[in-house]
């Protein structure tokens, strides 16, 4: 069964297809639009959740959180907040420093030791072997 499309029906067709990639298009940059209204979204969410975070009430106190974040809402000041992050990582950055020089230095010391350890446990097992005594009756092995 064939269908003639008339001359008219084809400049109609073809207008038509202009009109739907044209609103394809739209689509997709709203689409897009959307995603990106979407990421900025959640990313501010995980902010209030690190905000909320327990060492920051026990740092700062939740009224000053609230403060800042209602400040920080009404565009009024930023200057504090400013302030007490950069103080904050400049506290953070000296503890992990520390703290990574201790677990180091008592890694590299304990290391041997632990492998010492493990050997002579390993010496002292091949020692323990050479008592046991097997009866050929018996499955059981008995250790004297």
């Amino acid at each position: 069964m064939y269908t003639t499309i008339s001359e008219e029906n084809k400049i109609e067709v073809e207008e038509l297809k202009e009109e739907l990639k044209i609103v394809k298009q739209q689509v997709q940059e709203l689409s897009l639009s959307l995603l990106i209204q979407l990421k900025t979204i959640l990313f501010q969410f995980v902010l209030s959740y690190k905000e909320y975070s327990l060492t920051n009430i026990r740092e700062y106190g939740l009224g000053e959180i609230l403060m800042s974040r209602a400040l920080r809402f009404f565009r009024l000041d930023n200057d504090g907040e400013e302030k007490n992050v950069s103080s904050k990582k400049e506290k953070t950055a000296k503890r992990k420093g520390a703290r990574y020089i201790i677990k180091k230095s008592l890694k590299t010391i304990l290391f041997p030791i632990y492998l010492l350890i493990l050997l002579l446990q390993l010496l002292m097992k091949s020692e323990s072997g050479t008592r046991e005594k097997k009866h050929k009756q018996l499955k059981n092995v008995y250790r004297e």
